[in-house]
């Protein structure tokens, strides 16, 4: 589904979702095809509208997604689960995209998120690609000579 600025509008004034200035998010655990949950993943929702999927990270990687929807940087993003009404993470929608969770030794605290540089990450088959196709050229010592 494509955004539609004006489906938003029409969603705070009918179900109270979205706030001038604030956005409700809810989140439920994600499920593989199954229907097992998988540990530590959520789906993550803006009234009816799933925002983010399978997540380790859903108020964050939501953020990063409603920015570039057009929210505005200073809207309020709340987290909750679904089915409870206390407030799990509150804030500024510009702020938590810049954020992402790291664990260490020390347990769970939040980072600096950098986006993922592809040029850094290499493609994993193309050097098996090319030792396929490279082991299967024909070579010039055949029996034939």
């Amino acid at each position: 589904m494509l955004y539609d600025p004006l489906r938003f509008l029409s969603l705070e004034r009918k179900t109270g979702q979205v706030l001038a200035g604030t956005a409700v998010i809810d989140v439920v655990p994600s499920l593989d095809r199954h229907g097992q949950q998988l540990p530590g993943k959520f789906d993550a929702f803006l009234g009816d509208q799933q925002v983010a999927t399978a997540t380790l990270t859903p108020f964050c990687c939501t953020a990063r997604v409603l920015m570039r929807r057009g929210f505005s940087p200073g809207t309020i993003l709340v987290m909750r689960h679904r089915g409870s009404g206390t407030e799990s993470l509150r804030a500024p929608i510009k702020v938590a995209a810049g954020l992402t969770v790291r664990e260490d030794r020390c347990g769970p605290r939040f980072s600096s998120w950098k986006a993922l540089c592809l040029r850094a990450v290499g493609a994993p088959i193309a050097p098996q690609a090319m030792t396929a196709i490279n082991h299967h050229r024909p070579t010039s010592n055949s029996m034939e000579d």
